[in-house]
């Protein structure tokens, strides 16, 4: 059965087509406060081209419990149709895809366990052999937004474990393990990203802490939290992310 988002707060309902995309896209509006839509696609470690990861509410694969959900699927752009796979199949939600920098791992976001969690998974349909792995294992608050470091043994998040139920960022070993909290306070922390140094490794992320939107940077351990942007409602900043070194 799919889930109906309000605040964040998640109850079954049935699954139309169009209700099933919009479940996912009201929780990430719900996830960025007031502002409209989601992280874009990022192409944040250098190298040649590889696949694309999306996810989208459909289904190709066969024995797919449901058609209406959203799934995490991969293509190759040189031949998009040819190369077509879905890569996660059950009836929950899923989204939020980020590559690994070796391109061996896929974190996402995933409602599987009647909680938004962070996972990963090789970039193979998912079935015996390739079990999506519940990173943050959180049933009391929602995990989001996974983000990679650029060496790939740390991932920052979003969770909604704030002190006051807000969102804060968090930061976790690739394989679930050490998870600390990087930001604590009562306002909403999000989006976050890591810079592509890994001698010097900082991490941008959106606050409203200032009673306004705004992008900020700290170092990777939550320290030398610094606000960047400066603006006045109704305009925040959203979704920062890092160039790499040219």
């Amino acid at each position: 059965m799919t889930k109906s988002i309000a605040a964040v707060s998640v109850t079954r309902a049935t699954k139309p087509l169009a209700f099933g995309f919009v479940l996912a896209a009201a929780f990430v509006a719900v996830m960025l406060v007031l502002v409209a839509g989601m992280r874009p696609a990022e192409a944040a470690f250098p190298g040649s081209n590889g696949k694309i990861v999306f996810w989208a509410a459909r289904s190709i694969a066969s024995g797919d419990p449901s058609t209406t959900d959203t799934e995490i699927f991969s293509m190759d752009p040189g031949n998009p149709i040819g190369t077509l796979t879905q890569l996660t199949v059950n009836d929950e939600q899923d989204f939020n895809p980020a590559w690994s920098p070796n391109g061996k791992k896929i974190a996402f976001t995933s409602f599987r366990t009647d909680n938004y969690e962070i996972y990963t998974m090789k970039p193979t349909p998912e079935g015996r052999t390739n079990r999506p792995v519940n990173l943050t294992r959180n049933p009391s608050a929602h995990d989001s937004d996974p983000n990679w470091s650029l060496g790939g043994a740390r991932i920052a998040f979003t969770s909604r474990r704030g002190i006051s139920g807000d969102f804060e960022i968090y930061n976790t070993a690739a394989n679930g393990t050490e998870q600390n909290p990087l930001t604590e306070n009562t306002a909403n922390d999000l989006n976050p990203a890591w810079s592509p140094d890994v001698q010097n490794q900082k991490i941008t992320f959106r606050s409203d802490r200032d009673g306004n939107g705004e992008i900020y940077v700290m170092d990777s351990d939550g320290t030398d939290q610094t606000r960047l942007t400066t603006s006045s409602a109704p305009a925040h900043e959203n979704n920062p992310d890092w160039q790499p070194g040219l």
